[in-house]
């Protein structure tokens, strides 16, 4: 890993929100172009932020011969990975802040990884793993699909599904459908700045409400999803995809069986993150995720959330522990609003912007018409 310090975003070099100007701290103060995956990661990714860097090889010709179609270069030498939080309140996670995954994909990756290898003990063994299935309307991360359903299992293998809360009764379920998000916010404690800038126009949503042992004056902060400075005008959300997502994984859950096939389902939240001891969703920022997750967690769908433990000196990911998935007293007691639901997931199954007849996609087509009209001519 790299370390650097985020000079600007967009580059002032290259014109693109996915690009930073970032100063390495190798003692040569030299300022390279970095690609910016998660764009701003939610405000932690801007002028003053430390974060940590790969280095990303250069592109080249594919071919040696002169009139092969050559790759251009490559505008950025690196690639974040992981940024730093701003610090906290009696310097926890450090005087850089704590360490917070900066990569979109890494929580599904992360995630695969631990299923191929069996690390999660909350699903039998037995299984075979395929990712981005989609079932009816529903497209889901992961599929566990397991053999055998029916058979006998052996007694040590009856405790350990029993202990896991995965299975119930001696059998496995033939399939377990699995959504994973991706977890980069925290809530913060009363003192703590709750805003902090990265681009124009974007803010990083701190939700204050951590809570302190009143006993050990342990922080008990809590990782929050999802995060995000504007909900979208319309339908007043800021997640409407995840929205979706639970919604459908939730009915599929409900269904329990897929043409012959039994199914379960969980959800994996990843808290890229090394100062929270619990995850809750946001309901101060976005109560209707947090109640269509809690009518999931009613219907049977199992919430799981891990914690990731970075090694900065290796730049390893190692998977953490599992922490507690709580909801607020208000997400508990306001009923689903079915209404808001139903416009969300229209929203959601409604055409792209650019096919709305948009001032913007007039103009292409007007475009198009003009050329065709000259070849006719």
């Amino acid at each position: 890993m790299v370390s650097g310090r985020v000079l600007a975003r967009p580059s002032k070099r290259v014109r693109t929100p996915y690009v930073a100007d970032v100063q390495l701290l190798d003692g040569t103060d030299s300022v390279v172009q970095a690609h910016s995956p998660s764009l701003g990661c939610a405000g932690m990714v801007s002028p003053g932020r430390i974060v940590e860097m790969t280095e990303v090889a250069a592109t080249s010709s594919t071919s040696s011969s002169s009139s092969a179609k050559k790759t251009p270069p490559r505008k950025t030498s690196h690639s974040v990975c992981l940024c730093h939080d701003a610090p906290r309140v009696g310097g926890l996670g450090g005087m850089q802040g704590p360490v917070v995954g900066a990569l979109p994909a890494l929580a599904e990756n992360f995630v695969l990884k631990a299923l191929e290898e069996g690390w999660f003990a909350e699903f039998a063994p037995g299984y075979t793993v395929t990712k981005q299935k989609t079932y009816g309307g529903s497209r889901v991360d992961f599929v566990l699909n397991y053999e055998g359903e029916g058979e006998k299992k052996e007694e040590k293998n009856k405790q350990d599904a029993a202990k896991s809360d995965v299975t119930q009764g001696a059998t496995s379920p033939r399939k377990t459908l699995i959504e994973v998000k991706n977890v980069v916010c925290a809530d913060y404690l009363p003192g703590e700045n709750p805003i902090s800038t990265g681009m124009e126009g974007e803010l990083e949503p701190r939700l204050a409400s951590c809570l302190q042992d009143t006993q050990t004056g342990a922080l008990l902060r809590a990782a929050v999803f999802p995060h995000g400075g504007t909900r979208k005008p319309k339908i007043k959300v800021l997640s409407s995809r995840a929205i979706k997502h639970v919604h459908e994984l939730t009915q599929l859950h409900l269904s329990r069986r897929l043409g012959e096939e039994n199914l379960d389902s969980a959800m994996i939240f990843v808290v890229n993150r090394s100062d929270c001891e619990r995850f809750r969703p946001a309901h101060e920022s976005c109560p209707l995720f947090a109640r269509v997750l809690y009518e999931a967690s009613l219907a049977g769908v199992r919430l799981l959330a891990y914690t990731v433990d970075w090694d900065l000196a290796s730049g390893c990911a190692y998977l953490g522990h599992r922490i507690p998935v709580e909801f607020s007293a208000e997400t508990k007691a306001t009923p689903l609003d079915r209404v808001w639901l139903d416009q969300v997931l229209v929203y959601e199954a409604g055409p792209k912007p650019d096919s709305l007849g948009t001032k913007s996609s007039d103009k292409k087509h007007k475009k198009k018409h003009k050329k065709r009209s000259r070849r006719h001519d």
